[in-house]
């Protein structure tokens, strides 16, 4: 009877989230004359996320991408890291062209380099690949003073494997109930859970590196201009372990958002290998097992920020369960991959209760 799935009891989850407020018509008239634009600019909506919104701004041959958001120290960071750091870095992103706030908006607005979407274009994500492999080649001394403006959108593992070890697996358990997970499932899961704690000195120890700090694919752009990978979005610019932007753009899942990977786990790890053979110390197994124990840690830490957030009605249950599937999903095809040594630490674990 190990398909049955067992019934939850969590309450309904009913919130629903929203966008970033984008200006009204009104707004826009004192943007657009600070950036140098005509009152009749055409604005174009490119992106939106819950913090803020992206357009194009066009009049004639005069052209930029503006960022706007109410969260004012969020573009604040983004602009000051993207004038001073991002530009002593190995990579290829748009230049800041003015940033400025016009209460209650705060905007960056940066050239125009006829960014479109890389898409899953398996050649242009090698070559985007191989422009994080040398970001995080970049000795730290290259943040300097700005390195204390870094923050992260997710705790330190410090602070992620205290989570864990605090959570009360019944209400990681209703979740998993709740979006129909087997039970024999979900015991596996508790075994992980358990033994997650003993990986975490593996990778501590490892010297950290520049991390992008929100790498996923629409993050990744090509310009129809030079024909090359563009990387955008720096506000999350921070040191941390190489592994954590391979976690974002291969694993990492939101409520908001859905999971899109743009390659296979063994495609993208080997090539990124491939491009810094030095991170693996000259055992690309070990290196590769790491990132593994990494990613298994970091996803059961989202099944309890699930948890969390569906206690507290944070978001609709339909995404909450999308998320908690592919978290799920996540976990077993890194779980299926660990080294012997681990199998046979989960096998002594399975009769703990």
């Amino acid at each position: 009877m190990d398909s049955v799935r067992p019934r939850s009891s969590l309450p309904a989850a009913t919130a629903a989230w929203r966008l970033a407020t984008e200006p009204a018509p009104a707004d826009w008239l004192p943007i657009l004359q600070r950036l140098g634009f005509p009152a009749t600019a055409a604005v174009t909506r490119l992106a939106a996320t819950r913090r803020a919104v992206v357009v194009r701004i066009r009049a004639g041959n005069q052209r930029c991408v503006v960022k706007v958001s109410q969260h004012r120290s969020d573009i604040e960071r983004e602009a000051f890291l993207a004038k001073t750091v991002v530009p002593r870095l190995p990579v290829r992103t748009p230049r800041v062209v003015a940033d400025g706030v016009i209460l209650p908006w705060a905007y960056v607005a940066y050239a125009d380099d006829a960014l479109v979407p890389i898409g899953r274009n398996q050649v242009r994500l090698r070559q985007g690949l191989a422009m994080v492999a040398a970001l995080h080649r970049t000795h730290l001394e290259v943040l300097g003073p700005a390195g204390n403006a870094c923050t992260s959108h997710t705790p330190a593992m410090v602070q992620v494997m205290e989570d864990l070890q605090r959570t009360d697996w019944a209400k990681v358990a209703d979740v998993l109930a709740a979006a129909r997970t087997p039970r024999a499932a979900a015991r596996r899961l508790k075994t992980a859970y358990q033994i997650a704690p003993l990986w975490e000195p593996r990778w501590t120890r490892d010297e950290p590196a520049v991390c992008h700090g929100d790498l996923h694919l629409g993050n990744f752009m090509w310009s129809l201009r030079d024909r090359r990978v563009y990387l955008i979005d720096w506000e999350y610019l921070h040191p941390d372990s190489p592994y954590f932007d391979l976690f974002q753009l291969l694993d990492a899942t939101s409520p908001t958002t859905p999971l899109v990977r743009p390659m296979s786990h063994r495609a993208a790890l080997a090539w990124y290998l491939r491009q810094r053979p030095e991170a693996a110390r000259g055992r690309p197994g070990r290196w590769l097992a790491g990132y593994r124990r990494y990613a298994i840690t970091h996803l059961l830490w989202i099944l309890t920020r699930i948890a969390d957030d569906w206690h507290k009605a944070r978001f609709p249950a339909a995404a909450m369960v999308r998320q908690t599937h592919e978290t799920v999903h996540g976990l077993f095809a890194h779980l299926r991959e660990l080294p012997h040594p681990d199998r046979a630490m989960a096998r002594g674990f399975a009769s703990v209760p």
